[in-house]
């Protein structure tokens, strides 16, 4: 099933969303996929995601663009100044398939601007794609395994690919949502 059809199927981004996470949980065979969407005071919770714990849940949902420091963040903010020891694709997109052995590899001042909550639950396959539109950072794709190598950097490019068919959905169900919005409040 694409993106497209899944997008013309469902009636809310929360239900397309959804839907996304397992179309690419199965096509990734990742473990853990989640979507953040970044809100008006640059909180990036997830608005969906599948397989990780309430203990990760509860450190990372909260992720705020400005102010914390991590590879999400980074992503989202299209920003690695710093950073420039991690793996980024053309794109912006963050992917390792062994982070375990990237942490060693990094120096200790790179390692000390990092959260690292992904790597200390364990995860060793990671991803992180940025979800944009015209320029505008919406939110981003969070692939997670403790498997080494389930993610590669041509995997990530056919999802950075993917992203930006998620960033028009959003885009356009926010937009709904306005609509609805201004509707109701000029009927009362």
């Amino acid at each position: 099933q694409s993106l497209l059809e899944t997008f013309c199927k469902k009636t809310s981004r929360k239900e397309y969303l959804d839907s996304v996470v397992k179309i690419l949980r199965d096509w990734t065979d990742c473990r853990c996929v989640g979507i953040r969407v970044i809100d008006e005071q640059g909180n990036a919770p997830y608005e969906s995601c599948v397989g990780f714990d309430e203990h990760f849940l509860g450190e990372e949902n909260w992720l705020c663009i400005g102010r914390d420091e991590c590879v999400c963040t980074s992503a989202m903010e299209g920003s690695w100044t710093g950073l420039n020891e991690l793996p980024v694709t053309p794109g912006g997109s963050f992917c390792t398939g062994n982070s375990m052995a990237l942490v060693e590899s990094l120096t200790p001042e790179t390692t000390a601007r990092l959260r690292g909550f992904c790597v200390r639950v364990g995860f060793a396959s990671l991803a992180v794609i940025p979800i944009r539109r015209q320029g505008k950072t919406l939110g981003a794709i969070h692939l997670a395994d403790e498997r080494e190598g389930v993610i590669s950097p041509p995997g990530v490019e056919i999802l950075e690919s993917m992203a930006l068919l998620v960033a028009e959905a959003i885009h356009r169900f926010n937009i709904e949502a306005r609509l609805r919005s201004v509707s109701a409040y000029t009927r009362s």
